[in-house]
């Protein structure tokens, strides 16, 4: 199963959870999908294809970590 997202600007809202995985080149977190369980359901194990805003790179992840982050002011 492979999961792909192409979200360059990804927009955050204060206060809510994002499943997050860190950029390879950077190391910064790349979030990229909203996390409606607020972090009791782990992200299931797939391959992602993410654009990243940091490096303007595609990564192409097998299995990255996810972890679910609430973004705070």
């Amino acid at each position: 199963m492979c999961s792909q997202f192409f979200i360059p600007h990804f927009r955050t809202r204060d206060d809510e959870f994002y499943f997050v995985v860190d950029c390879p080149v950077t190391q910064k977190p790349l979030p990229f999908e909203r996390d409606p369980s607020r972090g009791r359901v782990p992200y299931p194990a797939v391959r992602l294809i993410l654009a990243c805003a940091y490096c303007q790179e595609m990564h192409k992840m097998a299995f990255p970590k996810v972890s679910s982050v609430l973004v705070s002011k």
